[in-house]
């Protein structure tokens, strides 16, 4: 996988977000820890409460890298084989992808007829321009339904 300078901005940025909320999981997890040893049953419940966050935090961010790895490599696939949607549109001086553009193109995606469970491609072209668009929310629904998509027609 080519990254580019853009990119390994990005590789660096999410490396260095993943890095802290880590050590602040494991501190929390080693608070925990050292709260149970306090003793009583109030204090061990806070320190089981506080492994218990240190958990969920640690498969949280275990989960968001793995989809943002996995979603990279659709759309690196999706670049491969047809191009990206995004690659169309126009640029603004900043660098950026026009917002209007990108929305004009995905009304045009959306009034398309209905996108089909197996087309990985639609649904990830419809998050590439929901997400030049400033539509995150949207974006992210599509990618998870071309990722799972992508799995099914890849069996």
């Amino acid at each position: 996988m080519r990254l580019s300078v853009r990119g390994l901005g990005t590789v660096a940025g999410v490396a260095i977000m993943a890095a802290l909320t880590l050590g602040y999981v494991g501190v929390l997890g080693y608070f925990g820890v050292m709260t149970m040893i306090g003793g009583g049953v109030v204090a061990a419940a806070l320190g089981v409460a506080c492994i218990a966050m240190a958990a969920l935090g640690a498969w949280a961010v275990a989960a968001e890298v793995v989809f943002g790895f996995r979603a990279t490599q659709l759309t690196n696939r999706l670049a491969r084989e047809e191009g990206l949607p995004t690659d169309r549109l126009p640029v603004t001086e900043s660098g950026r992808r026009d917002r209007e553009a990108a929305r004009a193109a995905l009304d045009l995606l959306k009034a398309t007829p209905e996108i089909g469970d197996g087309e990985w491609q639609a649904h990830l072209r419809f998050a590439l321009l929901a997400d030049a668009s400033g539509d995150r929310r949207a974006a992210r629904r599509a990618t998870i339904a071309a990722l799972r998509a992508a799995r099914r027609s890849d069996r």
